[in-house]
């Protein structure tokens, strides 16, 4: 039976790390075993107590200091050791009970890699600012790689481990979703989008992406155009 590794990358979720260990840990992957890898980025709420209270069977990654996401993201990669790679976000605003539809897409190909897209069939897109401009950095992206990606900054992505990690990565921030998306065009590996369901949350509620995260998105994705990486 083959294995997914779930990285889960988390900096102050106290409040709902607890509930998605618990979903991702119910939910049925088709016929794959799962393999949890949770990377705590210097939290400095409860955290790290909801994450050891959980019944959930984990890999736990503890970042004496806040790293940023795409540093848990790539310690997460280094750890992984099954077959597959899925991203899931500590959050609640992807839900598990989509990932199915992501391997669904994937199956037969073994070099395809699946992101989860908000934007095919948007129910929830949160604020304005942010939808735009994510679609925006997606639609710079899709210039300059001649592809057709909808949204480059969704946190589902699932890759065979093998692709994933032949990439060289560098990125530390949100960025890091650039830096992959970018890497693999140049590696000519085909992307596969399927349309899922996404809840935003507020600021107030924990949100941390900010306008200068899109701003480093850009120079990733410019910076891309020019790496030697194949």
């Amino acid at each position: 039976m083959k294995t997914v590794s779930i990285i889960v990358p988390v900096y102050n979720e106290e409040g709902t790390v607890g509930e998605i260990l618990s979903r991702l840990g119910d939910q049925k992957i088709l016929n794959y075993q799962k393999e949890i890898i949770v990377v705590n980025d210097g939290s400095t709420d409860e955290t790290e107590k909801r994450i050891k209270s959980t019944s959930e069977k984990i890999i736990y990654i503890l970042h004496k200091k806040n790293q940023g996401k795409g540093q848990a993201i790539r310690d997460g990669i280094i750890r992984a050791s099954g077959d597959y790679i899925l991203f899931q976000d500590g959050d609640l605003e992807y839900n598990p009970k989509d990932i199915p539809l992501l391997f669904a897409a994937m199956e037969g190909s073994e070099n395809c890699v699946v992101y989860g897209s908000r934007n095919i069939m948007p129910v929830h897109t949160g604020y304005a600012f942010y939808k735009w401009g994510g679609k925006f950095l997606t639609e710079i992206l899709n210039f300059f790689y001649k592809s057709r990606l909808s949204d480059i900054c969704t946190g589902y992505k699932l890759f065979p481990t093998s692709v994933l990690k032949s990439l060289t990565l560098k990125s530390t921030g949100f960025e890091i979703d650039a830096e992959i998306t970018a890497q693999l065009f140049k590696k000519n590996f085909k992307i596969t989008e399927v349309a899922i369901d996404y809840f935003p949350r507020s600021f107030a509620a924990g949100k941390k992406l900010r306008m200068w995260d899109g701003v480093k998105i850009f120079f990733v994705i410019i910076r891309g155009l020019f790496s030697k990486n194949k």
